[in-house]
């Protein structure tokens, strides 16, 4: 059986070249981490599934990637 994903929130840059979709399934939560092409296309910059962190945890990992914080600059 295929584990449900769950979409709690997106995160839009300020400029709009970043986003990040936060979801959860049953183990995990999970950031999907993408560049925003100037046609409007999604590149996957990352995909990152952790557990046993609390969702403010993984809210502020989208955070930074959107605003090109810490790791992402």
């Amino acid at each position: 059986m295929r584990n449900k994903e769950e979409p709690i929130h997106e995160f839009y840059s300020s400029i709009g070249d970043r986003k990040a979709l936060l979801s959860r399934d049953k183990y995990h939560f999970i950031a999907r981490l993408y560049d925003v092409l100037p046609s409007g296309i999604l590149q996957e910059y990352d995909t990152v599934l952790v557990n046993d962190v609390s969702l403010r945890y993984v809210e502020d990992l989208c955070e930074n990637f959107v605003e090109r914080y810490g790791k992402f600059k």
